[in-house]
């Protein structure tokens, strides 16, 4: 990335002889590594979840590391999220560019833990008419079939994420039949990152392609 901004400043034409132009380009050639993380609880959440101790089978393992792959994509989740193994840390990640893949991927593990009380139920639409009692019954009476593959009189139960932020964003836990999870990695994005990103998010880019030429021309 540093390679490709001192390619692109190169072209950028400074008034006077200054210096100035000299004295950019060493900011960008002298400029450290920048955690874009920060331990807070306010602020947008980091979109990666993480499931520690995962070990593939070792001929693929030793072939990935004999290629020298340190991150391999598994799967695509949805259209713009996938599902990653990094090599060294023994860890799957999943990243998330999407609201529409985050409920695409945790949807089912979210509602059977509102059914068993274990969160909040922020992202919960209940069926019309139906009380969270009434909900729950029929997943008792009818195990969880009832409630993915409903009968005419029981209509699904629904699940939209309204709020990306903590703590209900931290709720969306993945389960696994070995007993491990995949939950979200701590940490939010610095406040820099959502001011940068400002100009893109407020036209819904990239999922809003026609708005963005409109607000910046040399798009």
């Amino acid at each position: 990335m540093k390679e490709r901004m001192l390619e692109l400043a190169q072209g950028i034409n400074f008034c006077g002889n200054t210096g100035a132009k000299e004295q950019f380009l060493n900011n960008i050639k002298t400029a450290p590594n920048w955690s874009i993380s920060r331990n807070r609880f306010w602020g947008a959440p980091i979109p990666i979840w993480k499931k520690e101790y995962v070990k593939p089978p070792r001929e693929v393992l030793n072939e990935w590391q004999k290629q020298g792959i340190n991150q391999v994509l598994l799967d695509k989740i949805g259209k713009h999220s996938g599902l990653y193994y990094h090599v060294d840390r023994n860890e799957l990640l999943a990243v998330f560019g999407s609201v529409f893949d985050l409920e695409l991927f945790f949807y089912k593990d979210y509602i059977l833990d509102y059914l068993d009380g274990r969160n909040s139920g922020k992202y919960i639409v209940l069926p019309k008419g139906y009380t969270r009692e009434q909900v729950v019954n029929i997943y008792k009476n009818n195990g969880e079939k009832a409630l993915f593959e409903p009968a005419d009189k029981q209509p699904p139960i629904g699940f939209q994420i309204n709020d990306l932020h903590r703590p209900y964003i931290d709720e969306l836990v993945k389960y696994y039949s070995d007993g491990s999870c995949l939950k979200r990695v701590e940490g939010v994005l610095d406040c820099w990152f959502e001011s940068g990103s400002m100009p893109y998010a407020q036209v819904h880019y990239p999922f809003a392609f026609n708005e963005i030429e409109h607000y910046f021309k040399g798009f």
